[in-house]
């Protein structure tokens, strides 16, 4: 919540369009520092509106919307959406599965 009050421009979401049912969504913080650290994940301070860079903190697809390209296709979107605003680099971190 703390995230999307601070960032509300760097969330992107697909709505299914039958249900109207977020189907997945991708957000980030901007900041224009180059190399991704942990506390992008918790502390929404360091988000700079200006920033170069974006740090994704996450992709989210519901488990019926998988397997159909809708993550392949928010991510090339909002790539596409950044690259308008001049950023020059977007960073995906990736969990392991738990």
């Amino acid at each position: 919540m703390e995230r999307i009050s601070v960032a509300p421009d760097l969330f992107y979401v697909a709505i299914e369009k039958e249900s109207g049912k977020m189907a997945g969504f991708l957000d980030g913080i901007a900041t224009d520092e180059m190399v991704f650290r942990d506390e992008f994940f918790t502390d929404a301070s360091l988000h700079n509106p200006k920033g170069r860079n974006i740090m994704l903190l996450g992709l989210d697809v519901l488990p019926e919307f998988r397997k159909i390209g809708l993550a392949r296709e928010i991510v090339w979107n909002y790539c596409r959406r950044e690259e308008k605003k001049e950023r020059k680099r977007l960073v995906l971190t990736c969990n392991e599965k738990r």
